[in-house]
């Protein structure tokens, strides 16, 4: 049976982040149904097993992994393997220190937009993930199901074909 206290605590620190998971697994599913049942699911398990939750200094970061960790078993058990579209976040894409002096002359997100359209579908993934979702290669390559040098891989292919484009691209603006 839980407590007043617990309910309290539940209500005041964990269901304020509900939003937020939803939001993060609708992107990394593309899919608003399976978001909305994973995240119940994580907030039913919080709930139940509220007393060791509490202990837990950042409570979102509980509740993130617990939701990635929920969408790898749903994949794994029925073999999906989504991509995000870039479409869906590119204008809200904020860069990290690598690919901000790569793209250091672009003047618009929607610049960074078309040039991470030029990519393969992978390689934009890892870069969204990576950079706006802050997530680490190894999260990566669980949440995608892949191997973790494949993602690394990808990674550092996604860069050199950013560099590649720029300098295309300075080319052809000097024209």
């Amino acid at each position: 049976m839980i407590t007043q206290t617990e309910q309290d605590f539940f209500e005041n620190n964990v269901m304020p982040h509900y939003e937020y998971i939803v939001k993060k697994l609708t992107y990394l599913s593309s899919d608003i149904h399976l978001a909305n049942d994973i995240a119940q699911d994580v907030m039913l398990d919080t709930f139940n097993s509220i007393t060791r939750v509490k202990t837990y200094d950042n409570i979102k970061a509980y509740l993130v992994d617990a939701a990635k960790k929920k969408l790898l078993k749903h994949r794994k058990k029925y073999q999906m393997r989504e991509f995000v579209n870039i479409d869906d976040v590119a204008d809200e894409i904020t860069t990290g220190n690598t690919i901000e002096e790569i793209v250091s002359e672009i003047e618009t997100r929607a610049e960074l937009a078309k040039m991470l359209k030029q990519l393969d579908e992978e390689y934009r993934q890892v870069l969204v993930l990576h950079y706006y979702y802050k997530m680490s290669l190894k999260e990566i390559a669980d949440t995608m199901g892949q191997n973790y040098n494949t993602v690394r891989s990808w990674h550092k292919r996604a860069i050199d074909d950013l560099k590649d484009l720029k300098v295309f691209l300075n080319k052809l603006q000097q024209k």
